[in-house]
């Protein structure tokens, strides 16, 4: 399950944006969310952006994995970001601009600006 050949697991065409796609397998589960394409100031795309939360069985427990994946203009992964709950993971993308909820503030909101390079480590208040 989950990136086998570089390529995104969903669809990545403006009509699905804020869409999910979820797979379920013998050994878990994956649900991937597209959440939009980050742009230059001319238009042109730099990454596509996709969130996943993994969840796979490991005797008789569950365990899971969260990523956030870029994808680059061609459709392959460009990085990857890992977060321990899927709750941590950005649930918009607009403007080239990542919302994160804030577990530390009720009703608050962090915002990540993404530019023409993707930042080294993205970390969320959880």
């Amino acid at each position: 399950m989950g990136q086998s050949n570089n390529s995104p697991n969903i669809d990545l065409n403006q009509q699905n944006i804020g869409k999910s796609l979820f797979k379920k397998s013998k050994g878990g589960d994956l649900k991937s969310t597209y959440l939009g394409k980050i742009s230059d100031t001319s238009g042109k795309v730099r990454f596509y952006v996709v969130t996943e939360f993994m969840r796979f069985r490991a005797d008789i427990v569950y365990h899971g994995q969260s990523k956030l994946i870029f994808y680059n203009s061609s459709k392959k992964v460009n990085a990857q970001y890992y977060f321990d709950m899927p709750e941590e993971l950005p649930f918009k993308l607009e403007s080239n601009t990542l919302y994160f909820h804030d577990s530390n503030e009720k009703l608050s909101l962090l915002t990540l600006q993404i530019g023409e390079q993707l930042p080294k480590h993205i970390f969320n208040s959880y």
